[in-house]
Order: C-alpha cells, then structure tokens, then sequence
C-alpha cells in the first residue's frame, strides 16, 4: 500500500483541491493586507513560503494522480518538487533571520525575535523534508513510501492555515 499511489487516489484529489483553495485564500490574505505584509520585515517571505508549500501539495497530488507512470518516475517527481521547495523555504528563511528592522532593544523583545526565527526554522523542516523523503522512499522502495506524503500533507497543511490566520488576522493586531 506505501509504494501503491492508485491506492491513495481519494485523498491525493482531496489535498489538491484543499491546497489549491488555501493557496487562494492565501492571495487573498495578501492582496487584502497587502500594506501591512510589506511593512514587516518577515511577512512577504512568509506569504512566499506559503504559497510555496501549498503548490508543492497540488503538484505532488497532481502526479500521484496521474495514470500509468512508474513509481520511481512519482518517486523522482516528487523529490524534485521536494528539493525545490526545500530550497525555496530555507532560503527564505534564512533571509529573514537578517531581518532589515534594528535589533531589539530589551530582553523580552530579543527572546521573541529568537523564537520566532527558530519556530519558522522548525515548521520549514517540517513542512518540506517529508516532501523529500516521500521522494527517496519511493525510488528506493523502501522506508515508508507515501506514508511521508501523509506527513507532507498534514504539516504542510497545518503550517499553510497557521501562515494564512497570521496574514488575515494576526497582521492587523
């Protein structure tokens, strides 16, 4: 069943139609608040890295829905859209662990600053190795196969409606 994609059929159409909608609320999010996203240092990555993760879902569901390929052609499909989006995410990440606004200035405020930088590292591993790996179990046929796609799908989407709620809500506290 891991290494079955046909298998996994009505949850693959079911993500991409989640995360297609959520990437759309998501440009939502944005052109509603779009003043206040470009104020803050973070916040235009932050929309980046969502819309990110969110079309990465749609893609790796767009090819397990696709009929007749080879489990190590999903298998290489879903490590490149893996490793892309690996690479999207940490590098936007590390952009914004120099953010452009002056260092705080008293502890409370330095200790925010730290946890939000190492909380945004944290949800970008989470939200984009199971990606990765679901890749690499499936071209090596071991190791889980699309059981990692389970886990790309429920943090990704997680971190996806978290990132959504801070670009609708949290921005206009």
């Amino acid at each position: 069943m891991a290494y079955q994609p046909e298998q996994w059929h009505d949850l693959f159409v079911a993500i991409a139609g989640s995360a297609a909608t959520l990437a759309g609320l998501i440009f939502v999010a944005v052109s509603i608040n779009l003043r206040q996203i470009l104020k803050g240092a973070a916040l235009p990555s932050l929309a980046a890295r969502s819309l990110a993760v969110l079309i990465a879902l749609v893609l790796m569901c767009t090819f397990a829905l696709a009929p007749g390929q080879s489990r190590t052609t999903l298998g290489a499909e879903i490590l490149v859209v893996g490793v892309v989006l690996f690479a999207g995410v940490t590098i936007t990440t590390i952009r914004t662990m120099n953010p452009r606004q002056p260092p705080a200035e008293d502890d409370e405020d330095r200790e925010f600053q730290r946890w939000w930088q190492i909380s945004h590292i944290i949800i970008g591993l989470l939200c984009t190795t199971p990606m990765v790996v679901t890749g690499i179990s499936l071209l090596a046929s071991a190791g889980g196969g699309l059981y990692w796609a389970l886990a790309e799908i429920v943090s990704g989407l997680i971190a996806s409606v978290t990132y959504a709620w801070v670009l609708l809500v949290e921005i206009l506290r």
